[in-house]
């Protein structure tokens, strides 16, 4: 039997299975994709108050060195003047010492920004993530809903054929024969008794109108 092409033949039927089927599956997903949003919303959040309090480190970090910088050009300023030889090594210890703090400082400071960038990151990916999610359940949703479109035709198919044939018999045209369904049809077993009552009627008209001796 060649196949249907009309995959949507009992529409009561088909989308109504379809559509709770997708209903349930819509809601369970939903509901899994809400808890993961909330919680990835809530870790954005999270990483974006660190973001802030990291770039405040890196603007206290940034007028601490201009502070030490000043004190110290003034210093070594004021050194130049002074002839003690002393007081000129003590300012040149502070000297080297700042740069050595000063080092240290520019280095937080890069490990600050480093961790921003990887919140940043993060939050991104988080975005990016829910995106595809949303995504997957779009396209689940579709396939879903070709997939038990095609599913229930193989249920409605053979009720819509029987339906038919109901129809004319009512009307009192019975037919010889019934075309046989696909292969992969359900209610194979249903359709053959179906088949052998409609012959069934068809030879008891068929007797009913031959003459009578």
């Amino acid at each position: 039997m060649n196949q249907r092409k009309q995959y949507v033949v009992d529409k009561k039927l088909q989308l109504k299975y379809t559509y709770s089927i997708i209903g349930a599956s819509s809601m369970i997903i939903g509901f899994i994709i809400a808890i993961f949003a909330i919680y990835a919303a809530y870790n954005n959040g999270r990483l974006q108050r660190n973001n802030e309090n990291l770039n405040n480190l890196i603007l206290n970090h940034t007028n601490i060195i201009a502070i030490q910088d000043n004190i110290v050009q003034a210093m070594i300023t004021y050194s130049q003047n002074v002839n003690d030889s002393a007081q000129r090594k003590a300012i040149g210890d502070v000297y080297q010492r700042h740069s050595a703090n000063m080092k240290t400082l520019d280095s937080n400071v890069g490990v600050f920004r480093e961790i921003i960038l990887n919140n940043e990151n993060t939050i991104f990916y988080n975005y990016i993530l829910i995106a595809i999610i949303a995504c997957f359940v779009i396209i689940q949703g579709l396939l879903l809903h070709y997939l038990l479109i095609r599913k229930t035709n193989r249920i409605a198919g053979p009720i819509h054929v029987m339906s038919n044939h109901m129809r004319n018999i009512i009307k009192g045209n019975i037919p010889e024969t019934i075309r046989d369904i696909r292969k992969d049809d359900e209610l194979r077993d249903f359709y053959s008794l179906f088949a052998e009552m409609v012959q069934s009627l068809y030879k008891r008209s068929a007797k009913d109108k031959e003459p009578q001796p």
